[in-house]
């Protein structure tokens, strides 16, 4: 397996919690520096889209930079989402068409009105999270938990 070393700042302790839950990652494995957050962590390349999508999608506040050591990250085609522990965060009425969720933990995840058209979320787990009025038209949704998710509204 290829690893690859995110170097990141995060303004506050908060959004460096916020990527370390969300990562699977200690805490205690990021590097600080005067009152700055940094993350020099080795994790998967398999992982580095998620990490740019992530950052794309601004939903961490106080997460200013992000870049990879010795890896070189092109363009995204697509918004990646999966095999991350993504439970109570919020997505409310964002564009996520074509989004992959798969094998991600979505639990008490605010998805509210949110465009979420062929977006893949198999075996993710959507327990009690928050759907209503999200336009889940074409969406992967096999093998995906849904137990207690609010779905009024949507678009199926």
């Amino acid at each position: 397996m290829e690893f690859i070393t995110l170097h990141t700042i995060f303004e506050n302790q908060s959004a460096l919690n916020d990527i370390s839950r969300i990562l699977g990652i200690p805490a205690s494995d990021f590097n600080h520096d005067e009152g700055n957050n940094y993350l020099n962590e080795q994790f998967p390349k398999s992982l580095d889209k998620q990490v740019q999508s992530l950052f794309e999608l601004r939903i961490i506040q106080g997460w200013t930079f992000c870049n990879f050591w010795n890896h070189s990250v092109g363009k995204l085609d697509g918004i990646y989402l999966n095999h991350l522990n993504l439970d109570g965060m919020g997505f409310i009425e964002m564009n996520l068409a074509g989004a992959d969720f798969s094998h991600s933990s979505l639990v008490r995840t605010y998805l509210r009105a949110a465009n979420l058209e062929n977006a893949n979320f198999e075996h993710a787990n959507l327990e009690s999270a928050y759907l209503m009025n999200a336009n889940l038209k074409g969406s992967n949704l096999n093998q995906a938990n849904l137990k207690n998710a609010q779905m009024s509204g949507c678009i199926i």
